[in-house]
């Protein structure tokens, strides 16, 4: 079996005509998402659905973020598989729905019973099934005014943030895109470090940040949206919902610009060679015996593997026990993936007076792919 992979824009948008090009006599399925979860695109489904359908090859639509804000006339949407979630909902965590056209081919994914239509076997979870139900039922109710409200608000994040701060981006479609969803990158800003500077000001946001993955890699959509190096780690997601007031987008307009400014203005790079060091860069010092000083600061003893001669303090217990570290030592800080923790501690330490401070992209996971000085 092969997987061949749809080209987009630099919305986010699938390429229709390289969509025709892939479709062949050997295609079986064509698996698409509705509304990209990370920038907020929505897809030309009536399309999309009519080109495939033309090959006669089953689609499958992945619109977990599209129930809560669009009307879904099943018999109108080309599709043979559909798969939701409920959390989107408010619905129970852990329970989801797979509408299934009927005829359509498929095997059952666990045997021996006739739960489920006999597609899979196994107890029910009624509770999680009864709390779906409801939710999409409410959620029809009130989604004009629902969606209406969002719609309103994200408009004003979007306005706000491409028209009061420098350097700033929108990711994703302008116009076709989820009611909740605003995405931005912003020039020479580390991602992952933006979005703890957030969650330390009471507001909760994500990001694409190479930071968060193991190979250090830049979200793989906006790699195929052509962001420039530049922007592309420097990402922010903005996702609004039910419980988010006018308030709630007014607090966010002031806190951001004046996160970001207080960021670019910093003592060190937040991104870049200055901040960071590369697997191959931190071997090669180790192969070399280099006198460096390792810092682990993990919250959790895992994965259960430590670097030889590295010095292990937990983030939380790091400003009580600086004496037991060298400040005039080359640093190289080290997590788990890298995550926000290391960038976090790299600051303290440059502002406790430590002159050569580097994080290690991809942290301790990334490391693992050479355990020759583990101890």
């Amino acid at each position: 079996m092969s997987v061949k992979y749809l080209k987009v824009d630099e919305k986010g948008r699938y390429d229709l005509r390289h969509l025709q090009e892939l479709l062949t006599d050997d295609t079986t399925l064509v698996s698409l998402s509705y509304v990209n979860n990370e920038i907020g695109t929505v897809q030309d489904i009536d399309t999309i659905g009519s080109i495939v359908k033309n090959k006669n090859v089953l689609l499958h639509l992945d619109a977990v973020q599209a129930l809560p804000y669009f009307n879904m006339d099943m018999s109108k949407v080309n599709a043979d598989l559909v798969t939701f979630s409920g959390h989107k909902l408010y619905a129970p965590k852990g329970i989801g729905l797979l509408y299934i056209r009927e005829g359509t081919p498929l095997e059952a994914l666990i045997s021996g019973g006739e739960q489920e239509s006999g597609f899979r076997s196994g107890t029910q979870n009624v509770a999680s099934i009864v709390g779906l139900s409801k939710a999409i039922v409410l959620n029809h109710t009130e989604k004009k005014q629902y969606v209406s409200s969002l719609t309103a608000m994200r408009n004003q994040i979007i306005e706000s943030v491409l028209n009061g701060i420098p350097d700033s981006i929108l990711t994703g479609d302008s116009f076709n895109r989820a009611p909740n969803s605003a995405s931005f990158c912003f020039k020479n800003i580390n991602g992952k470090r933006l979005v703890k500077e957030l969650s330390w000001a009471g507001i909760e946001t994500s990001s694409g940040s190479a930071c968060s993955s193991a190979k250090d890699d830049p979200s793989h959509v906006l790699s195929a949206c052509n962001i420039s190096n530049d922007y592309i780690l420097g990402s922010l997601r903005v996702t609004l919902g039910r419980y988010n007031t006018q308030s709630d987008v007014n607090y966010f307009l002031k806190v951001l610009p004046v996160i970001i400014s207080k960021m670019r203005n910093s003592k060190y790079s937040q991104t870049g060679n200055k901040a960071f060091i590369s697997q191959e860069d931190f071997k090669n010092k180790l192969k070399k015996k280099e006198p460096i000083q390792i810092l682990d600061v993990r919250l959790f003893n895992y994965p259960k593997f430590w670097i030889k001669d590295s010095i292990p303090i937990p983030f939380w217990k790091l400003k009580n026990n600086l004496y037991k570290l060298n400040p005039d030592s080359e640093t190289v800080v080290i997590c788990h993936h890298g995550d926000v923790l290391a960038p976090e501690t790299q600051q303290m330490l440059i502002k406790k007076g430590f002159t050569d401070v580097k994080v290690l992209k991809g942290g301790m996971a990334g490391y693992l792919q050479n355990i020759s000085h583990l101890r």
